[in-house]
């Protein structure tokens, strides 16, 4: 599927107002509740390096992506594009909204031309939806390209035990992607035994 962003009109949706390196919005309330790997959330904190964090916001500004899953922090997350993005680039470039109606919501959080940090030639453009009837976690990734940084796509459980990164080609090629998160399709069970 081609990059098809939930257009927006300008000026639509909330912008989080954070234009500073590393920042970690306030708590913003959903619009629904959002059930993910089994823990139901009522809130998130979304950042300037492309995260959306659900519970503890501890190193939720980190601009140092890792692989997914892993025991460090932050866990509890999506990584829309995390990298080591800088909005005061531009003004105002992450916001949310949610559309549709009851049950049928999304709650949809843009992160619009964020440049690479230390004025690097990267940026990025996407978005991440939470479907309020499937659960499901959409990835919509019009532009992203870090010349300096890494970076990590894909979402993680509260204890980094469980998650799924999303295949860089799929970013590579402009692809969107679409996260089944229901809870009758738990995540694997972590392997026993030696490794």
């Amino acid at each position: 599927i081609d990059f098809g962003p939930y257009a927006l009109p300008e000026d639509a949706g909330t912008p989080t107002s954070m234009q500073c390196d590393d920042c970690v919005s306030a708590p913003i309330t959903l619009p629904f509740e959002f059930t993910m790997f089994g823990r139901t959330y009522g809130q998130v904190n979304v950042t300037t390096n492309g995260l959306l964090l659900f519970g503890s916001t501890n190193s939720g500004g980190s601009y140092s992506p890792y692989g997914i899953p892993t025991n460090g922090s932050p866990s509890g997350m999506i990584a829309g594009f995390w990298s080591d993005l800088y909005p005061t680039h531009h003004a105002n470039r992450v916001h949310y909204a949610t559309i549709g109606s009851m049950p049928h919501r999304i709650f949809l959080v843009s992160w619009d031309d964020l440049g690479e940090y230390s004025s690097g030639p990267g940026n990025a453009t996407f978005q991440v939806a939470l479907h309020e009837d499937s659960a499901a976690i959409e990835y919509q990734i019009g532009f992203a390209a870090m010349e300096y940084h890494a970076h990590t796509v894909g979402v993680e459980d509260d204890t980094g035990s469980y998650g799924v990164p999303i295949d860089n080609s799929r970013i590579a090629s402009r692809r969107n992607g679409l996260l089944p998160n229901h809870p009758e399709h738990p995540p694997p069970a972590p392997p026993t035994g030696p490794t």
